[in-house]
């Protein structure tokens, strides 16, 4: 496929702003699959769609309640999970602490939505003998950095929210400019990083 040859691709972000003249758009050009990568904009789709194949890529969709599976379709719902899952946090701690032994006390960037995960990831860490706080997603990245620092974190791990994939730069560049080793799963910020 080729956008503009035999793809036509309409893109929206920021929908809740104008959410009635998106849905007027979706329903005008008929798409044959819309694609989105927040469990909000999902569940809006959900309410409003039963027909139109939604691919959705978030975090923990199963966890979240939007499909019950991965593997087979609810519905006209499909879609990947960006999560790395909770069974892999301990690993995703492991090469944190391999990178920086001294830390004991991580800031977890948290999701757009609660995260289920978290217990899981609290376990891992008590485990390991470290401990780790969930800092609440917000578009304002500066006062979320200052309060890890203020609270003692001495590392940060990102959790997989693609809300975070626009602003990877900035949370590298804060990382950095704080000290805090970083972990994410997501390489664009490591590249950045």
């Amino acid at each position: 496929y080729a956008e503009g040859a035999n793809l036509v691709v309409s893109r929206h972000s920021d929908w809740p702003k104008d959410w009635p003249r998106v849905m007027e758009d979706i329903v005008r050009l008929s798409p044959d699959v819309i694609v989105t990568s927040s469990l909000d904009w999902a569940r809006r789709l959900r309410a409003v769609n039963r027909t139109i194949p939604i691919v959705v890529s978030a975090l923990s969709p199963v966890e979240q309640g939007l499909v019950s599976n991965l593997a087979r379709p609810d519905g006209n719902f499909t879609g990947v999970a960006i999560d790395i899952g909770p069974e892999l946090h301990g690993k995703q701690l492991d090469l944190l602490l391999e990178a920086a032994p001294s830390v004991s006390h991580i800031a977890c960037l948290g999701a757009d939505t609660a995260y289920p995960g978290m217990r899981q990831l609290w376990s891992e860490a008590r485990r390991r003998g470290v401990s780790v706080q969930e800092f609440p997603f917000s578009y304002f990245y500066e006062p979320v950095f200052a309060a890890m620092v203020r609270d003692g974190a001495e590392a940060v791990l990102v959790l997989a929210d693609a809300k975070h994939l626009p602003r990877v730069s900035l949370i590298a560049r804060l990382a950095r400019q704080h000290r805090l080793p970083l972990i994410s799963p997501f390489r664009r910020m490591t590249e950045v990083g």
